[in-house]
């Protein structure tokens, strides 16, 4: 993520926040699509997890893949409009990593 300035999210961002695309969005498929594809893998992946008895989820799996998506998606934008040394990228990840240690609730190599 700190090599932002080096990816299309450019032309994307300016794109899907100007006023045409607010004002038009049903023909702008693009980020719906996206997020509910996305949202799709991550919860198969926890579900796969949850099935295996390697998770134990403490809130819907939807619910943590769109809390994941909605992080990311915030940090980004929030990177490409500040920069990664307003942002503290590598902190804010810190911190998600921590709370999807609890949402996830892994199991821990010991209990088995």
């Amino acid at each position: 993520m700190e090599r932002i300035d080096q990816t299309l999210l450019y032309a994307r961002a300016e794109f899907f926040l100007s006023s045409n695309y607010a004002n038009d969005k049903g023909n702008f498929s693009y980020i719906s699509e996206r997020y509910n594809r996305i949202i799709e893998a991550i919860e198969e992946v926890l579900y796969e997890g949850k099935r295996k008895g390697e998770f134990r989820p403490q809130q819907s799996t939807r619910s943590i893949a769109r809390y994941l998506i909605s992080f990311i998606d915030g940090l980004m934008l929030d990177t490409f409009q500040l920069g990664h040394e307003q942002t503290k990228v590598k902190e804010q990840f810190s911190v998600l990593l921590f709370t999807l240690e609890i949402l996830i609730n892994p199991k821990c190599a010991n209990e088995e």
